[in-house]
């Protein structure tokens, strides 16, 4: 079977290796990151270094096989190393706590948002004075991140490049979370 941008077309392979990919490393990101964290280490900047060298990775391989826009084999290894990065990020976000940026339901925060507007705001979605700021935020990063999907696809931009700059970019907040004094930030856990 082959996967084709646009077409659709879903292989049983790439969703057996997608899901043991997502598996392996919510298990072992779960326990690096909690590991780090009893050694009074920064775990944040941890799993976002991991994710970063696993987007790169991923982007690496991708680029390595040749994968490209039109037909991707199914069975390519960069879909392992990418759902390893998911479920990293995953791990991460979850032990951050932050409301309202979810990762694996990411239209809780627009449903929120919107279920908080004036005249009739839901009042069981327990919404507080400063909750419509970082709704708002997630559901633009959520759009933006959908536009240049799109635009990547319309362009047909390379996968490897696709993964390789959110690699580097999270790689670079995980830089500059490191560096920042411990005082001026939070690990809440």
């Amino acid at each position: 079977m082959r996967l084709r941008a646009g077409v659709g077309l879903t292989s049983v392979m790439v969703a057996l290796t997608l899901t043991t990919g997502m598996i392996e490393a919510v298990s072992i990101g779960s326990r690096f990151e909690s590991s780090v964290d009893a050694h009074g280490r920064r775990w944040f900047a941890s799993g976002l270094t991991v994710e970063a060298l696993l987007l790169g990775l991923g982007g690496l391989v991708a680029w390595r096989t040749g994968v490209d826009m039109t037909g991707a084999p199914a069975d390519t290894p960069h879909f392992a190393v990418v759902a390893g990065a998911m479920g990293v990020r995953n791990v991460t976000t979850l032990r951050a706590r932050v409301a309202d940026v979810p990762t694996t339901v990411s239209t809780r925060a627009l449903t929120a948002l919107l279920s908080d507007l004036p005249p009739h705001p839901d009042t069981r979605m327990g919404a507080r004075p400063g909750d419509d700021g970082r709704r708002l935020a997630s559901v633009a990063a959520m759009f933006t991140g959908g536009l240049l999907g799109a635009w990547f696809l319309h362009e047909e931009v390379h996968p490897a490049v696709v993964l390789l700059l959110p690699a580097a970019l999270v790689l670079a907040l995980g830089v500059v979370y490191r560096a920042m004094p411990r005082q001026h930030v939070s690990e809440s856990g």
